[in-house]
């Protein structure tokens, strides 16, 4: 029986060999571009709430930070697109060269999938809401492969990186 550690490392290490596929790439593509159409849009409207926030007419300051938390959860769903798109986008071979590219999608994804779990918990509370519940779960389970996958690159040797 193997230790933990090392099951866990062999397993991050054949997750990032996949998404160095040709087929698994095209696919994250393809997947990337629906989730962006889908996340974008809701993302960038949270985002802008916070501007509304600091310079919004006639609100008090309790109204004022009602509107944080969503804010955030804007700002967050964007910083995990963008590290999403990087992780898709960058090579196994790129992500072990630059320390930035990897920090910056590592932090990105570990963020981001904070507002896809929250957006999920729905599914507790028995309120799917359409189905985007169901949304945010693959999302969140989506990003968690990815961040296992950019972790996984960093450890690779370089022989057995493609």
């Amino acid at each position: 029986m193997l230790p933990l550690n090392v099951a866990r490392s062999k397993m991050l290490n054949w997750l990032a060999l996949q998404f160095d596929q040709p087929r698994v790439r095209g696919a994250l593509v393809f997947i990337g571009v629906l989730v962006t159409l889908f996340l974008a849009p809701l993302t960038l409207y949270l985002a802008s709430l916070g501007v509304f926030a600091l310079f919004g007419p006639d609100m008090n300051t309790r109204e004022r930070l009602m509107l944080i938390p969503a804010c955030a959860m804007g700002l967050a769903g964007v910083f995990g697109l963008a590290a999403a798109w990087c992780r898709v986008v960058a090579s196994n071979r790129q992500l072990q060269t630059s320390k930035a590219l990897f920090v910056f999608t590592v932090v990105g994804l570990s963020i981001g999938i904070v507002p896809a779990v929250y957006g999920s918990l729905g599914l507790l509370r028995g309120a799917t809401l359409g189905g985007v519940s169901w949304g945010f779960l693959v999302v969140a389970i989506m990003g968690a492969a990815m961040l296992g996958a950019t972790i996984g690159a960093r450890r690779l040797r370089p022989s057995t990186s493609l």
